[in-house]
């Protein structure tokens, strides 16, 4: 269930799903480190509520969570609790809302760093900010479907990941159709 509003708490403005590059152990989480971003606080493990298609794409292996809901997996991920400065930061390095859009979505909680969860009904459930790829094409379907990325995975895939980026849309075809 969408809702027009993100959660507000403790001086963080709102909850953000990460599913990608930002994640802990993932190459761009130094984003959510560097105090001059903002601020970030890991609030747990969590899932998509709904199923999405999860691919990796470009020759760069970035993840894209395609904006086709009910097609695919839930998506495994971490939550954190983020400050405006970080939202807006985040929104650059996503591309919003030109390449990715910034949608709230519902997330189940797989364990939670917070007692008591974040302070609504249901403390498994949560409606977080979650980045989508919406100029997604047809072919990107026919990807392998992701339940969970992973850079360290991908390295070894080898000669199975370049076949998948010789089929890839980069996003300056998308832009100049």
């Amino acid at each position: 269930m969408e809702t027009s509003q993100p959660y507000q708490r403790n001086g963080f403005e709102t909850l953000v799903f990460f599913y990608g590059t930002i994640k802990s152990n993932e190459p761009n989480h130094h984003w959510l480190k560097s105090v001059e971003n903002g601020h970030a606080r890991f609030v747990g493990k969590a899932r998509t509520a709904r199923k999405w298609p999860l691919v990796v794409a470009t020759k760069y292996n970035i993840p894209h969570l395609l904006d086709c809901k009910g097609t695919g997996k839930f998506i495994a991920g971490e939550l954190y609790e983020i400050n405006d400065i970080l939202l807006k930061k985040l929104d650059e390095i996503e591309g919003h809302p030109i390449f990715y859009e910034r949608r709230l979505e519902q997330v189940k909680m797989t364990d939670c760093n917070m007692v008591n969860g974040l302070g609504d009904n249901d403390p498994t459930t949560q409606t977080a900010w979650i980045y989508i790829f919406k100029n997604y094409t047809a072919e990107m379907l026919q990807f392998p479907l992701l339940e969970e990325y992973s850079s360290q995975d991908l390295k070894t895939m080898g000669n199975n990941l370049e076949s998948l980026n010789s089929k890839i849309v980069k996003y300056s075809d998308i832009i100049n159709e």
